[in-house]
């Protein structure tokens, strides 16, 4: 899955998603996809931590970007969603009981080869 193919899929999965698409484009006059993504994972961060069938939803697509991307997508899951999941407590306690404990595992690789603790 490349760039667009990522965005395409997850506007597809998470509709209520599109009207942050429309301003992103509109404001910046093209896809800014780590911009982008670092936008909608603050946001989702901010407003759905506490919704489990949404938290679930959101990090089995993050998942799937990390299983299925391209270079491009999986650097997205590394350096923008999981590092910021990572940095909010509450965030990471909610990702380590909700996504996949493969996914999870991965994700404590993934943050340990960046330098962070995934503790």
């Amino acid at each position: 899955m490349n760039e667009k193919e990522c965005v395409r899929q997850f506007l597809k999965a998470f509709s209520e998603y599109k009207d942050e698409y429309d301003d992103h484009i509109l404001q910046n006059g093209k896809l800014h996809i780590h911009v982008f993504f670092g936008e909608i994972n603050s946001l989702f961060l901010r407003t759905k931590l506490d919704e489990p069938e949404k938290a679930k939803a959101y990090f089995d697509y993050v998942e799937k970007m990390n299983r299925e991307g391209d270079e491009a997508v999986r650097k997205i899951v590394r350096r923008t969603i999981l590092e910021r999941i990572k940095d909010e407590p509450e965030a990471w306690e909610v990702f380590t009981k909700t996504a996949s404990a493969e996914f999870v595992q991965q994700a404590q690789e993934i943050l340990e080869e960046l330098g962070k603790s995934a503790q």
